[in-house]
């Protein structure tokens, strides 16, 4: 009997589709729920197209539209992968690079001395530490190694 039970609830649950209703409050506000709206809302239940992009149906529960199936189908392949991993190539130093370089190193001086100085608190620490690595990182984008 409870095999029985089993089997017909199993049963059920394959058939069983979910419903949407959209509700209409008093104050004009529009939702959308799982269940049936409430005696101070009007509103009904909304027909949903559940069929995959190729018109079939095919139920929630199918492999093809599970999330990690999708997510597989979407991650470039390793050719692409390896052309988006290559660092691009950087032109030789302009006469502009060299002056921001210059003014650049000035300023990882002038933060490393800053950081170094006692701090009002922790904010003007965290902002010293902020204004180094940024320097540091421009150093590394204009200087040629």
């Amino acid at each position: 009997m409870k095999g029985a039970i089993a089997l017909l609830c199993a049963v059920a649950a394959l058939d069983a589709q979910a419903e949407l209703y959209r509700c209409v409050d008093a104050a004009g506000r529009i939702s959308y729920q799982q269940t049936p709206c409430g005696s101070a809302a009007s509103g009904g239940s909304i027909e949903l197209d559940t069929r995959s992009p190729d018109g079939s149906a095919r139920a929630a529960n199918d492999p093809q539209m599970s999330v990690g199936n999708q997510l597989q189908r979407l991650a470039p392949t390793p050719a692409a992968r390896a052309t988006t991993d290559t660092a691009p190539r950087r032109p030789s130093a302009s006469p502009s690079d060299r002056a921001k370089c210059a003014r650049h190193r000035a300023q990882v001086a002038r933060w490393e001395q800053a950081a170094r100085a006692t701090y009002r608190d922790r904010s003007e620490q965290r902002y010293r530490e902020q204004m180094l690595e940024h320097h540091r990182a421009q150093v590394e984008r204009y200087c040629e190694p």
